[in-house]
Formats: C-alpha cells, sequence, structure tokens
C-alpha cells in the first residue's frame, strides 16, 4: 500500500468511528492512527515502533487524528531510548543528585520549607532538569528506583536541618510511586532510620493526580496518618475543581505560576 492510499484510508477509519453504536444505549467512539512508511531494510517490529509513537502523536494533537512518523519523531525516540538506557547507568554510577530550593516568608526573612528537585549529572549532556528525564522513567517503570533514591537522601537532608526550627523538607511523589501498596511504610522506615519526625517532611502531588483521587486517596490518608503533610502542586491547569479537594486529604495547595505572573495587573 502505498503512503496515499494509506492516508486516505486511515481518514475513512477515522470518519467513520464517528458514527454512534447501537449497543442497547448509543455509545460513542474515537479513534486515533498512527503511520509509519517502511523503510529500505526495516523490519517488522521496527515499523511497529515507528507507527506507535505516530499514535501518540495524534492522540496528544487531540484525538480523532491522523499522525504520520517523521523524522522528528525518529530523534525523539531514539533520545529516549539513550535516556533510558543512560539513566539505569546512573543510579548505579550515583550520576543523580539533589538540589533544594528555599521558601521565604517575607515578613521575617527566615525559611519555612524547602523543595526537593532531582538533578542528574548527565556525563555528556551536562546538568538535566526533571523534566529532561522523568517522564521517560515514568514511562519506563525507572520512576520506583528514582523515587526511592531521592526519598532517602531528602529524609537524611532534613535530619541534618533538624535544628533549624519549623523548617519542612518537601519532596515530589509522582502518580506512579503513590500506586504502590506500602508507601507510607516506606516513608516511616525512612523517618525512623533517620530519626526525623514526621512533620518535618511533605510529599507533593500533581494536580492530575486528583484525576485518579477515589484509587490514591487511601495512600494520602495513610500518609497523612503519619503526620507527613501532603500539597498539591500546580493546582488550576488541568480539570480538578475546588469541589474535589473536599475528598483529598491534602495540607497545601500549590496555584500554577500561569494564575500568578500576572499579579499587580488588571488581568492578575
Amino acid at each position: 500500500m502505498s503512503a496515499k492510499e494509506a492516508g486516505a484510508l486511515a481518514d475513512r477509519v477515522i470518519a467513520m468511528s464517528r458514527e454512534a453504536v447501537e449497543v442497547g444505549p448509543q455509545l460513542l467512539v474515537t479513534a486515533s492512527i498512527g503511520l509509519a512508511t517502511a523503510l529500505d531494510g526495516a523490519d517488522l517490529d521496527s515499523l511497529l515502533r515507528d507507527a506507535d509513537a505516530a499514535l501518540y502523536r495524534a492522540k496528544d494533537a487531540g484525538r480523532e487524528q491522523v499522525a504520520w512518523f517523521d523524522l522528528q519523531m525518529h530523534e525523539e525516540s531514539v533520545r529516549r531510548v539513550e535516556t533510558d538506557r543512560d539513566l539505569r547507568d546512573a543510579l548505579c554510577r550515583q550520576e543523580l543528585l539533589v538540589e533544594y530550593q528555599p521558601a521565604y516568608d517575607l515578613r521575617t526573612g527566615a525559611a519555612t520549607h524547602v523543595e526537593a528537585l532531582v538533578r542528574w549529572r548527565h556525563p555528556v549532556r551536562g546538568l538535566l532538569e526533571p523534566m529532561d528525564f522523568i517522564p521517560v522513567a515514568e514511562e519506563s517503570g525507572l520512576i520506583h528506583r528514582v523515587g526511592e533514591w531521592v526519598l532517602e537522601r531528602v529524609v537524611e537532608q532534613a535530619a541534618c536541618w533538624a535544628t533549624v526550627p519549623g523548617l519542612r523538607v518537601w519532596v515530589n511523589v509522582s502518580p506512579q510511586q503513590l500506586a504502590i501498596t506500602g508507601l507510607a511504610d516506606l516513608l516511616a522506615g525512612r523517618l525512623a532510620r533517620a530519626g526525623l519526625p514526621a512533620e518535618r517532611l511533605g510529599i507533593e502531588v500533581t494536580e492530575s493526580t486528583l484525576a485518579d483521587a477515589s484509587r490514591l486517596i487511601q495512600t494520602l490518608e495513610e500518609v497523612r496518618a503519619l503526620g507527613v503533610a501532603v500539597a498539591i502542586d500546580d493546582f488550576g491547569t488541568g480539570y480538578s475543581s475546588l469541589a474535589r479537594l473536599t475528598a483529598c486529604p491534602v495540607d497545601v495547595i500549590k496555584i500554577d505560576r500561569s494564575f500568578v505572573a500576572d499579579l499587580g495587573t488588571s488581568r492578575g
């Protein structure tokens, strides 16, 4: 089949998928299609991998779309594979590090808390920020190893700051980490080992976590029962409502920067 014929077929599939399906009640179905061209010497596995990458591009574009695999996707795919491979080595070579961003009380000038931010000192690409490798870690399942490594370092550092009155250290926890059983037990063990009071630690979860709050709310409640605080990060950018917060054990809401960037203006 030529590329032109494949594109036309994909368009017809998208059009037909818009017709409601009768199974008693009407069901609306959406389809997203990724297409790839078999280059000289390409095997079936490579073709399917490329088409799958194009499929995700179609979904990201809003669904009910057709997307072709192109050079940019190829480069992104190669970069993901390389990042995944290098990150596995980085965990063994101790290339990850944690930096701390303080927040201050503007009335007194005293530091009230600090946020832990993981970085990767890549031997070739230099110092990488979380967005350069955390999404890959989440896709590959490495986020659990990365998260446990970060948590251990953060608790140890927080214990070193135990003499600073009221200072809490916040650490980001991915939805995948929340989904595992025993997160509260893991936190309790780390706190006990470091001799750190639970109120000196807080976990941050993204607003998207609230979309599956019914499944994760028990984990958050167990974490708060330890005395560890819970914060929602980047609130206001997703689909969560204030009403949903009433069902979530949350201590702090961090409003997304897009809502405060224009403070002091009529729009803000």
